[in-house]
């Protein structure tokens, strides 16, 4: 950690000249179902092109393109057939298929063709998927059996509260479809999330299986066995797609971007409006786990001097969104998945904004108006989309892009029933015709027992019904659920996982109990596996009454033994990703993901091995961990020095893990604001490691500037305190925050800064010189300008200069300021502030009901434990970072200026004075 530069780097675990290097051909990536990226590289008119937009989602350019051919084969006579299919139009389908002649497909025709014909196609859903917006699905949609045309749709064994039939799948999923009268069994089994525990016996189900996948580089590493259980799985971009079927041999992949299974109807084209924006982003911008989107839009600012880029941190009422969305010139999509679809594509192109996407991904073909940026090039990139859409190029032409869209757009515009039936017979034809082929023989194994996202199904799903289907798997592992290192760490990880979550249950020490049985039967049978080692002591860190003394030995056993240790990432799931969230501040489950990913696929790509080297196995990372949870343990027990030493080994030995960059930031920090005076050397570790966390996600930037700048200034680290101070500028002053702000506390913050404004950069300086000589002449200031501005007029007012009488000097009242915000932060002494306590009461009061309860019931168990105040400790940190601290409403504009006496007199010594002080 020696970088003294901000310069976070935005990338692609594969780019798109990757994936097309590892398929050779457009054939080849067509066999293997990556229909996107065969659009993009089979020639512009040909067959093989019309195919893959119809099987990729685009059924109407598909079917045009195929239309003005003079002759096409059978294979495409069976993709028109689906489009028709798709469409309504069934007998077009039928003479379709009629044609179909050759050997090779004429059994696929032959199928299609009694599938059509049919009305009573039964679909069983063991696996739902709800969003976490309640109005983004209908009552039909979670209905245990709805008919959507021909199709009935039956949730069989999901995580719903009511199913169509009384089955559990701890029962024996094979066995009970066998049971089933002929008339009521499924054609097809079609789980629409990987998320849910997979049934028993379910590979000894002859039904073809389909699964519908989404963030599948946070679960594949984790679930490799039970995605391999399927016989075909969709995805929705194509980076997705080559790193799911690369790295789960056997399972075949179909690209799709159209299809999903909670869309929502386009929303209605709105008018064109005039741009005042040259680049908007909005939502969730900033977050502090998931850092792509930070280090996408710190690269993103460096364009600001020059364009007008504005970030939207928070959400706004739908229409208000539209909006804002329809006065801008550029919308970019950003996920780790390069052009992974989110609803904001559809959003900017509906309302007359271009789109900037990744490049290789399918958004061009979809309409006009969208245009692509390299991860490496990106600024580059979109400055030139930027110029030459200010410069009048014919291809950026608004006027001629909104009516092609909004023509494009009406089959999407359709209610979500509609939608939804396409996808189901996507998935009937890719499950029951499509002559797919997989790479390599399926190995048929009992499932794993893995449960990926405890808070998100008991969010969506209702806490105690997950509870109890928790518990019925807990408590019926089987020796067939044993067989192996994996399955051992997956069931003592199942009960681990309901005592974290559902810890107040009176049954909480029975699964501790359980956790522990099966972690001690497993390195009885497996003495020398890494992930049973690791995991048994990650448990035994985080359990209830953990003792931290033995879990730190337990580490350094694993940090002795080393290489010793036997490890596999695949199937491996290591510590409590989607389980412990935040509380878990050395392992780095994100970061940890992305090179699982990575591995897998390599090992199942040699193309790719010489052109990408991983720096860091999954393996250092785990070794590095080990390091982390020993320094954690120290400072648990109050040993600084040895907790920091551990905690910086960690960091060096794997440099991009957030969780363990940010404990050692944070426990430096807490030593700084103990002492007066910090050593040169605490200061020099303090700025390398805050830069190092800014480096993996900018958004600390936003959050500590106002306490870091100043205690790096003053304790001889000026120059790095200055890197802090360019960096913040850059990104924050193209955000603009959708909360109500106490303005005056906004200010007093931003007075932190002008202490110090002989290291702010240049730009900024004249800008509020600017403002200050004719604050009218001054265009489209930013929120970070407007309040720099006002705290600089402040501080250059009569007013305040004749304040002479204070009995604290001003650097006093600053370090006392400094201070309180470090204790509310939970930094310092812990010192409880009563506003604070007043903050979050007003902040709780305001909260929904649901979640008022919630915080009051952890309150009541502080204090009936005598933990008053940690109780008064948590509440004011609580009043600073929750989510329910943000508002809808935007900042209020700036005062009006009013003229006055005390006004004049200002402006007439600015007037002899010359530019504001800058030391």
């Amino acid at each position: 950690m020696n970088s003294r530069k901000i310069a976070p780097e935005f990338s692609f675990r594969f780019t798109a000249e990757d994936i097309r290097h590892a398929y050779g051909s457009a054939d080849t990536a067509f066999a293997r179902g990556d229909f996107l990226n065969v659009a993009q590289m089979a020639p512009a008119d040909s067959e093989l092109r019309g195919c893959a937009l119809i099987l990729g989602g685009l059924l109407e350019q598909g079917l045009a393109l195929l239309d003005g051919l003079t002759a096409v084969g059978d294979r495409a006579r069976l993709c028109r057939a689906l489009a028709f299919w798709s469409l309504k139009r069934d007998a077009e389908a039928d003479a379709e298929l009629a044609k179909v002649g050759g050997a090779e497909f004429m059994p696929a025709a032959t199928a299609f063709r009694t599938l059509i014909k049919r009305d009573d196609v039964t679909i069983f859903v063991p696996g739902a998927i709800l969003s976490v917006f309640p109005e983004h699905y209908s009552e039909t949609f979670v209905a245990p059996v709805y008919k959507y045309g021909s199709i009935t749709v039956k949730y069989v064994g999901s995580q719903l509260a009511s199913n169509a039939y009384d089955y559990s799948p701890t029962d024996s999923f094979s066995e009970f479809i066998d049971d089933l009268p002929e008339g009521e069994r499924p054609d097809l089994i079609f789980s629409l999330s990987p998320q849910w525990l997979v049934a028993k016996d379910f590979h000894k189900v002859t039904v073809p299986k389909v699964i519908w996948c989404h963030d599948s580089d946070a679960f594949q590493y984790r679930n490799a066995d039970n995605y391999a259980l399927y016989d075909v799985a969709i995805c929705n971009c194509s980076q997705e797609h080559f790193e799911l079927s690369q790295g789960t041999p056997g399972l075949y992949c179909a690209a799709n971007m159209l299809l999903h299974p909670i869309a929502t109807p386009f929303p209605e084209a709105s008018p064109h409006r005039e741009k005042l924006v040259d680049i908007i982003f909005t939502g969730s911008a900033l977050a502090p786990f998931h850092s792509e989107k930070p280090r996408f839009l710190f690269n993103l600012s460096s364009l600001a001097p020059r364009y007008k880029v504005k970030v939207i941190e928070g959400h706004m009422p739908e229409k208000e969104y539209f909006e804002v969305v329809s006065h801008a010139k550029f919308l970019p999509i950003v996920n780790r998945y390069a052009g992974s679809p989110s609803p904001r594509w559809r959003d900017a192109l509906s309302n007359g904004a271009f789109l900037l996407f990744p490049e290789g991904s399918f958004y061009d073909e979809i309409a006009p108006g969208c245009y692509s940026f390299r991860a490496e090039t990106m600024t580059a990139d979109i400055a030139g989309h930027l110029d030459r859409c200010a410069a009048g190029h014919p291809d950026y032409e608004f006027a001629t892009v909104v009516p092609v869209v909004n023509e494009r757009f009406a089959i999407h515009r359709e209610p979500r029933e509609e939608s939804y039936q396409r996808l189901l017979k996507y998935a009937l034809f890719m499950g029951l015709v499509w002559p797919y082929a997989t790479p390599v023989p399926k190995r048929q194994r009992q499932r794993r027992l893995v449960w990926l996202t405890p808070a998100v199904d008991c969010g969506c799903f209702g806490t105690d019904h997950i509870r109890e289907q928790i518990a019925d798997f807990g408590g019926k592992v089987g020796p067939d659920d044993l067989s192996d290192e994996i399955d051992y760490n997956n069931a003592a990880h199942l009960h681990a996982q309901a005592v974290f979550t559902f810890h107040e249950n009176r049954s909480a020490g029975k699964w501790a109990a359980r956790a522990d049985q099966y972690f001690r039967e497993g390195l009885a049978r497996f003495p020398n596996s890494l992930l049973l080692r690791f995991n048994e002591a990650h448990w035994s860190f985080f359990r209830p009454g953990a003792d931290f003394r033995a879990t730190e030995k337990k580490f350094l056993d694993i940090i002795d033994r080393g290489e010793e240790l036997i490890f596999d990432p695949r199937g491996a799931d290591v510590a409590f990703a989607y389980t412990l969230h935040g509380n878990d501040e050395v392992f780095p489950c994100y970061e940890y993901a992305d090179v699982a990913t990575s591995e897998l696929v390599l090992e199942n790509t040699p193309e790719l091995r010489d052109r990408k080297q991983l720096p860091y196995s999954t393996r250092d990372m785990i070794i590095a961990a080990c390091y982390g949870y020993v320094g954690w343990a120290r400072l648990k027990r109050n040993d600084n020095e040895g907790g920091v030493a551990w905690l910086r080994r960690g960091t060096e030995l794997y440099p991009h893990g957030l969780p363990m960059l940010r404990l050692h930031f944070d426990t430096l920090l807490r030593l700084a604001a103990k002492v007066p005076k910090l050593p040169a050397s605490l200061a020099s570790d303090l700025a390398e490691s805050f830069i190092a966390v800014a480096n993996v996600n900018p958004s600390i930037l936003l959050t500590h500037v106002y306490t870091i700048v100043p205690i790096l200034a003053e304790n001889g680290e000026r120059q790095a305190a200055r890197e802090v101070l360019a960096g913040w500028h850059q990104l924050s002053n193209i955000v603009h925050k959708l909360r109500v702000d106490d303005e005056a506390h906004q200010l007093a913050l931003y007075g932190l800064l002008w202490n110090h404004r002989s290291l702010l950069p240049k730009t900024l300086l004249d800008r509020i010189d600017e403002a200050l000589w004719d604050m009218e002449s001054v265009q489209d200031l930013t929120q970070l300008e407007r309040r720099m501005i006002e705290v600089a007029r402040i501080s250059n007012s009569p007013e305040r200069k004749r304040k002479w009488w204070s009995l604290r000097s001003a650097k006093a009242q600053a370090d006392d300021q400094i201070a309180r915000l470090l204790a509310e932060s939970g930094y310092g002494q812990e010192r409880v502030v009563f506003s604070s306590i007043l903050r979050a009461i007003e902040i709780w009061l305001r909260a929904p009901s649901d979640v008022r309860w919630i915080y009051l019931k952890k309150a009541v168990r502080l204090g009936l434990r005598g933990d008053f105040k940690q109780a008064l400790v948590r509440t004011q940190k609580w009043s600073a970072v929750s989510k329910w601290s943000k508002g809808e409403g935007l900042n209020a504009r700036p005062r009006p200026r009013r003229w006055g006496i005390s006004s004049l007199r200002m402006w007439l010594t600015r007037l002899g004075r010359g530019p504001v002080r800058r030391e």
